[in-house]
């Protein structure tokens, strides 16, 4: 489906899917979808919390969390060395309940794990080694965020 009609439908859509059909989808949508416990879940943010539903554009506030905390983490973890704070685009897998989900500020421990894929071609943005997944709350995902995401870290 297109951006406007996902974001005329409801806030969190789920739809029961295999992990085969996840990845034939997640790089050809137009938005962001994450794979938990067999579903496709897409997360349109309200209005009301200051987002853009034309466009799935986070609240000014929101990105600025994400920045602050993406700065204080990176300093934190240049001087421990051997991590890599990296942003949201990149996508968490747990590979225990094959799953996987974007975090607002992941950090990876060790040189980057990458997926390998159906097609044994290893994935540019599908990581397994994340050590921190930092999420910025709000009103219309936080239940998602502290319940199903977390079930599966």
């Amino acid at each position: 489906m297109t951006w406007a009609e996902r974001a005329a439908g409801p806030v969190m859509l789920r739809v029961p899917a295999t992990w085969e059909e996840y990845l034939d989808l997640v790089d050809e949508v137009p938005y962001t979808i994450e794979y938990v416990n067999g579903e496709i879940i897409s997360s349109a943010e309200a209005e009301k919390e200051g987002n853009t539903a034309q466009t799935g554009q986070a609240s000014f506030i929101h990105e600025l969390l994400v920045v602050t905390l993406a700065k204080l983490l990176a300093n934190y973890f240049d001087d421990l060395g051997n991590y890599s704070v990296v942003g949201s685009n990149i996508k968490i897998y747990a590979e225990a309940c094959r799953s996987e989900f974007n975090a607002d500020v992941p950090v990876i421990q060790g040189v980057p794990d990458f997926v390998r894929l159906p097609s044994s071609k290893l994935s540019g943005t599908q990581l397994t080694n994340s050590y921190l997944v930092v999420e910025i709350l709000s009103e219309s995902t936080k239940d998602y965020d502290l319940g199903t995401k977390l079930s599966v870290l």
